[in-house]
Formats: structure tokens, C-alpha cells, sequence
């Protein structure tokens, strides 16, 4: 296993302490997600995604489909 020795510009903290620290309070990923990533799609989900960042801005948000994601790899 690696140790994360490296500071952190930002917060100037050590980043395996802070990992070590963050780490108990992560959630687990949701079924409904990794059943996604794994191509098994949950039925009557919206498989649409809106740019969040985009609609903060005050932009109309544009709503794709996953398939456009996808086919960027």
C-alpha cells in the first residue's frame, strides 16, 4: 500500500492523514450507480444528466442522455 506522505497545497495537510481522517464518514455508492456503471441500468430511472454547473450559472440546462458519455471513452 502507498502512504500518502505529499502536503497539500491548499489545506497544507498531509494527504494520507486527511484520507485516513475522511474516510470513516464516506457513504457507500448507491446500488441504483454501480448497477449503472455495470451496464444493468435500474428500470425507471431518468437516464438523463443536467449540468449543474451550467444552471448555478443561470444557463439553460441542457438535458443528455448517458449514451453521449458514453461514447466519449
Amino acid at each position: 500500500m502507498r502512504v500518502l506522505t505529499r502536503l497539500h497545497r491548499t489545506t497544507k495537510r498531509i494527504v494520507g492523514d486527511a484520507w485516513n481522517e475522511e474516510k470513516p464518514r464516506l457513504n457507500p455508492i448507491p446500488a441504483r450507480i454501480l448497477a449503472s456503471l455495470a451496464g444493468d441500468g435500474v428500470p425507471g430511472l431518468p437516464t438523463n444528466v443536467i449540468d449543474l454547473e451550467q444552471l448555478a450559472l443561470g444557463a439553460h440546462a441542457d438535458v443528455r442522455d448517458l449514451a453521449e458519455y458514453e461514447a466519449v471513452r
